[in-house]
């Protein structure tokens, strides 16, 4: 609505969980140089403070980029997600699931310290440091059965506890949704990603396509229903992100002013998680070759 897109530009923070193309693949995005990951924070952090907008501003190029996200979705990574759950047993996928989140998780442990959570970034410190060692390089997860569950905070989430509005909506090739002050958890997340300070190809690729893949299977019952349900895919993935990244920042306090709008609803099922907490990935699916709800 034009009340909407007018009101846009005031502060504001995102929010619906992001079954998309990006966030699969940004938890495996290899930066190579550490000069370059510094330079793009900085200057993201900049663009934060500076750059403010509604979220059409930039729809022409995002539809373009959306739909080429969405392209590369349906002709590569689902027919990979598809022969990924055919030929990999439940207990493998478990295994990986719980390897990639133990491995992005320095950027939890860091951001937490940074929006002042203490307590919160002294448990994630200790649930990195257990899964790790007792889980065996974070294949296994002790620590949410010892009541340490996972929590989700990255840099995005910080400078909007800091004050930094979203500015505007973006779609990002390759990673998909995005706004202006979430560019600056890309460069931070490679900063505390082990991939970063490998500097292994062989190593840091094979796995970086792997954590690809089970994202998107994953993901794969979210993104059917959302291709099914939504008029406009391309709508609903914006205003689901701009609401979870909302519902993010606020830690699930959302003052009501920033929740009435056309998908209040979307907030409203998550209410059943504090939403500081981590929002778990789709629970795996079973390996059926033969269903394809898309």
């Amino acid at each position: 609505p034009a009340q909407r897109r007018k009101a846009c530009g005031k502060r504001s923070h995102g929010s619906a969980r992001e079954a998309t193309l990006g966030d699969v693949s940004l938890s495996s995005w290899k930066i190579g140089s550490r000069r370059a990951i510094a330079a793009a924070l900085l200057g993201a952090v900049l663009a934060t403070s500076g750059l403010t907008g509604c979220a059409a501003t930039l729809e022409k190029s995002n539809r373009l980029f959306y739909h080429v996200n969405d392209g590369l979705d349906r002709f590569l990574l689902k027919p990979l997600s598809k022969v990924y759950l055919a030929i990999t047993p439940r207990f493998f996928r478990q295994r990986v699931g719980n390897f990639f989140l133990n491995l992005g998780y320095l950027d939890t442990v860091a951001n937490d310290f940074l929006q002042g959570k203490g307590r919160q970034g002294g448990e994630d410190a200790l649930r990195f440091l257990t899964n790790t060692t007792i889980g065996i390089g974070g294949l296994f997860d002790p620590a949410t059965g010892w009541s340490v569950p996972p929590n989700q905070e990255d840099f995005g989430q910080t400078l909007g506890v800091w004050g930094a509005g979203p500015g505007a909506y973006v779609v990002l090739p390759l990673l998909g949704p995005s706004s202006v002050r979430d560019l600056a958890r890309i460069p931070f997340s490679a900063l505390t990603s082990p991939f970063t300070w490998l500097n292994e190809p062989s190593i840091s690729n094979p796995l970086g396509i792997l954590g690809a893949i089970d994202g998107r299977a994953r993901a794969g019952d979210e993104i059917a229903r959302m291709r099914k349900a939504a008029a406009d895919p391309y709508v609903f993935v914006r205003e689901g992100y701009l609401q979870h990244r909302r519902f993010l920042v606020h830690d699930g306090e959302v003052p009501e002013s920033e929740t009435a709008d056309e998908f209040g609803g979307l907030l409203e099922d998550l209410q059943g998680h504090r939403t500081g907490k981590y929002v778990p990935p789709a629970p795996d699916p079973e390996a059926d070759p033969e269903a394809d709800p898309e």
